[in-house]
């Protein structure tokens, strides 16, 4: 057998190519489906790379590899267009890098799921068609926010791809006809892949340009390359800034595609939401329910300020504020960071406030384990609190404990994903406030509800 000839790949005709990217923009901004979009594209760079074996985003930037790109057809070349846009409309680089910073692969791979299952859900087909390379899709996230995503995936990882030669038809996958990685398919040492840019061996960064080692455009992996480090060297407030112009672009999207007799996809509708300081939303239920009861006065401290005058004035004084009740849902919805900060904000909250006592119970279909705290403790909760758990949710269960233990508190704080039983029954329970992570439908029969995500 002679040895195959080494074949050279065609040139790329970079000027073709982005008069091809300008008309994929143009169809995106005046399509019915996707005009609600049409001020994210038209925000920030969309450049032409040789860098980038698919595509990549900073958050605000979208960068297009060129060899990747020349091979796709034009509604194939829309799906990436419309998947890196997608990411900015989500936010999710300008939101979420404390998730990244937790668990960087699962992080790329919810913002993938998210934006593909927005893609997926457009009616009109022969507008955007699956690129050449495996895109994570799965129809159970459809609708479902970056947040819901990234937990699910935390409690529940994917089972392993299966060989690609029988993975045609999985819905965990969309497949294309890209094998492996393209980051590892240019090896044989001339300059005619993506992988062989100036920057590959040293020198200054590119925008975007993906680190060795980066898993993304194989089977299981994110597509694209998200670049979270790009708002390293940016204040909040910059950071910020972005966001909100990227809100505003989507919000007047949304007034056009309202006139054409569209609506607002859910997804969408989530990311707009403004992210809430749940832990000034804490703080200000905590401070009205434990203010102290029944003033009197006391001349056991006197007040400092008339002893110059030579006179003696008691102080009014309030009992000591009772209990705090936290209820922590340990059935593996919450993830340890969503967790670790809660029993943090507590233990700040307990010093703050200096309660008689702070009483956390751990629960799943039951209540599994309870734990007091003293005020001598307050500074060591988060070293001292040991969650157990890990089955079902029914959180009727901390109110039939409360109960049957005869637990009296000045107020209570839930701390659940909100997938929980639909028949609570919370009678008789102090004032309560339920921080929710991921049920965005959640309807407590009675108490205040923070989402955070």
């Amino acid at each position: 057998m002679f040895p195959m000839p080494k074949t050279t790949p065609t040139p790329v005709d970079i000027d073709r190519l982005k008069e091809r990217l300008t008309k994929a923009h143009v169809k995106l901004i005046t399509h019915p489906e996707t005009m609600l979009y049409g001020s994210v594209i038209l925000m920030g760079k969309s450049e032409i790379v040789d860098y980038i074996p698919t595509a990549a985003t900073d958050g605000l930037n979208c960068y297009y590899g060129a060899e990747f790109c020349a091979k796709q057809n034009d509604a194939q070349l829309r799906f990436v267009v419309m998947h890196e846009k997608g990411h900015i409309v989500l936010r999710h680089l300008l939101r979420h890098k404390d998730y990244w910073l937790e668990d960087a692969l699962t992080a790329n791979k919810a913002a993938d799921y998210a934006i593909n299952g927005l893609i997926m859900s457009l009616n009109d087909k022969t507008l955007c068609e699956q690129p050449t390379v495996p895109m994570l899709y799965d129809a159970k996230y459809n609708g479902w926010s970056f947040g819901e995503i990234y937990r699910d995936l935390r409690q529940q990882p994917p089972p392993p791809p299966p060989p690609e030669e029988e993975c045609e038809d999985s819905d965990e996958e969309i497949n294309g006809s890209g094998k492996g990685n393209p980051q590892d398919s240019d090896d044989d040492g001339d300059d005619d892949g993506a992988d062989d840019g100036d920057n590959q061996g040293g020198g200054a960064r590119q925008p975007c340009q993906p680190e060795p080692g980066e898993e993304f455009g194989g089977q299981g992996q994110p597509f694209d390359y998200h670049d979270w480090s790009a708002t390293d060297n940016m204040s909040q407030k910059e950071v910020q800034e972005i966001s909100e112009q990227v809100a505003r672009a989507i919000e007047q999207g949304g007034l056009i595609a309202g006139k054409a007799g569209r609506t607002v996809p859910r997804v969408v509708t989530q990311a707009l939401a403004p992210k809430v300081d749940w832990k000034t939303q804490v703080q200000e239920f905590v401070n009205s329910h434990t203010q102290g009861r029944d003033d009197d006065i006391s001349l056991r401290r006197l007040d400092r300020r008339w002893l110059d005058v030579d006179l003696i004035v008691p102080t009014t004084i309030a009992e000591t504020v009772g209990e705090i009740l936290y209820l922590s849902d340990t059935s593996g919805s919450i993830s340890d960071k969503q967790n670790a900060e809660a029993i943090g904000e507590l233990a700040h909250l307990a010093q703050t406030v200096q309660p008689e006592r702070v009483r956390v119970l751990w629960w799943d279909h039951m209540v599994h384990g309870e734990q007091v705290f003293t005020p001598d403790q307050f500074d060591s909760i988060t070293k001292l609190a040991k969650p157990v758990g890990g089955g079902g949710t029914r959180v009727t269960s901390c109110a039939e404990y409360v109960h049957e233990k005869n637990i009296k508190a000045d107020c209570a704080i839930v701390m659940t994903d909100g997938y929980v039983e639909g028949d609570i029954d919370w009678q008789n329970m102090p004032p309560t406030l339920w921080i929710v992570t991921a049920n965005k439908d959640f309807n407590p029969p009675t108490g205040r509800v923070v989402f955070i995500d």
